[in-house]
């Protein structure tokens, strides 16, 4: 148990944060053992249109440090293999949001003193 104010905020805290974290990784694997399923039934065209999904997922966990980026990857190359192998249709997998254009530079214009 906690003694001092701040250690109790702390566990509060991390507890909220592990539940945070557990969401978003038990979507994310949900959501690629129902591709796993889908390929094992034959039914590649409805795995592939999960792709998108599973992806964006995977993603959000990553930006999070849920999970490492490159374990993020591994498993999104993995399921999109594995969906090609058994011959499912590839939806486009959109990219991730553009940055907007940063606006030109102004260059101050010189004032001559007199």
């Amino acid at each position: 148990m906690p003694i001092t104010k701040s250690a109790a905020k702390r566990l509060k805290q991390s507890i909220l944060q592990r539940s945070r974290n557990d969401r978003q990784r038990l979507k994310a694997r949900t959501l690629e053992k129902q591709i796993r399923a889908l390929v094992a039934q034959k039914k590649a065209d409805e795995a592939a249109k999960l792709i998108p999904a599973v992806s964006q997922a995977f993603d959000k966990a990553a930006k999070n440090h849920v999970i490492h980026k490159n374990t993020a990857a591994n498993h999104k190359s993995r399921l999109m293999s594995l969906v090609a192998k058994a011959g499912g249709k590839m939806v486009a997998v959109p990219k991730t949001a553009a940055k907007p254009k940063a606006k030109p530079k102004t260059t101050k214009k010189a004032v001559s003193k007199k």
